[in-house]
């Protein structure tokens, strides 16, 4: 089987095995760091396609299959693990075109987003029909069991009855939340996971096409206009007083507060840039949002506000108020 064939601006430059062999070692070294074969899952669309864009299809069913050899011996009872490392690996019939450059960053992104819902819905109403177990009753199930873990080991520390109170009622609000929105924070799932794919791809297709330019996320990232009357829709939905309706607003804010928050990173990413701030003070500045959840909220609301005012330039958007 011959290569994938190169688009037409002509053939592009060999990967070398370095690319290929460090990536490999990295990605295992991180999952045995970790311990848990989700980080492989996490990272194996990236390395299928590294290999699909340098050799051939062939030789990425040779390494999927070595990867699908290893997960049934170390992790054969972990059934959810075998369907996460499927719908990841199914972001790879999106990620090859985006590398022979037939699909934009975006493009890519929401398309290996839907192949991937696609593959879970498919694997859902076959698990639904055949043990009676629905979606919605396999998410919550999960997310009992995750919770048990954590209560119990609550339980085992010096903590008062009122605190041990307080975190169950914590956990019982996260529960109604999940119970309501999980399709939504599924998609989210996917994006993120894609997103990291992406943009660790890019600097390799840069040194293998000269001349590709990379898209810069999230400083270009940007929602389509109008689609913030959409979100407030949403909201409004929520107050309904009917089960199915506020289920789709509770999904619709959470699926489009997620667009806006990367678009607040995109403004930020944006007055960083055009301030001049060092890379070394904006990856440190960065690093520290994504782990304080707390100011997403905040940032999410600055992304909704370039809806209305186009921050970027300090001017009213031209074709989304």
């Amino acid at each position: 089987m011959s290569p994938i064939t190169p688009p037409p601006e002509g053939p592009r430059r060999g990967l070398s095995g370095f690319w290929l062999v460090g990536t490999t070692v990295v990605i295992y070294g991180a999952s045995v760091l970790a311990g848990t074969g989700l980080v492989v899952g996490l990272f194996l669309p990236l390395l299928l396609t590294l290999i699909a864009l340098q050799y051939d299809l062939r030789a990425l069913a040779v390494l999927l299959a070595l990867f699908v050899a290893v997960a049934f011996f170390v992790h054969r009872g972990e059934v959810q693990l075998w369907v996460e490392l499927g719908v990841l690996a199914l972001g790879l019939t999106v990620l090859v075109p985006f590398g022979w450059g037939w699909f934009s960053f975006p493009a890519a992104l929401w398309s290996a987003c839907a192949v991937q819902a696609g593959g879970v819905a498919l694997f859902a109403a076959v698990a639904w029909l055949a043990n009676g177990v629905s979606p919605g009753d396999w998410v919550m199930a999960n997310f009992d069991r995750s919770t048990e873990l954590l209560l119990a080991q609550a339980r085992k520390e010096a903590a008062t009855p009122e605190a041990h109170a307080a975190l169950a009622q914590l956990v019982g609000r996260l529960r109604a939340m999940v119970g309501l929105t999980y399709p939504s924070l599924l998609m989210i799932n996917f994006a993120v996971v894609n997103l990291i794919n992406l943009q660790f791809l890019q600097p390799v297709l840069v040194a293998m096409q000269p001349g590709r330019e990379p898209y810069l996320f999230p400083r270009r990232w940007r929602v389509p206009g109008r689609l913030h009357w959409a979100l407030l829709l949403c909201v409004g939905g929520v107050l309904v007083d009917v089960a199915a309706v506020r289920a789709a607003a509770a999904n619709g804010v959470v699926g489009l507060g997620f667009l806006y928050l990367l678009q607040g990173f995109g403004l930020l990413s944006h007055l960083l840039a055009r301030g001049r701030v060092p890379v070394v003070l904006r990856t440190i500045l960065y690093g520290i949002l994504i782990i304080s959840f707390q100011v997403y909220p905040l940032v999410a609301l600055v992304g909704l506000a370039e809806a209305f005012f186009d921050m970027r330039r300090l001017r009213r958007p031209t074709g989304g108020g």
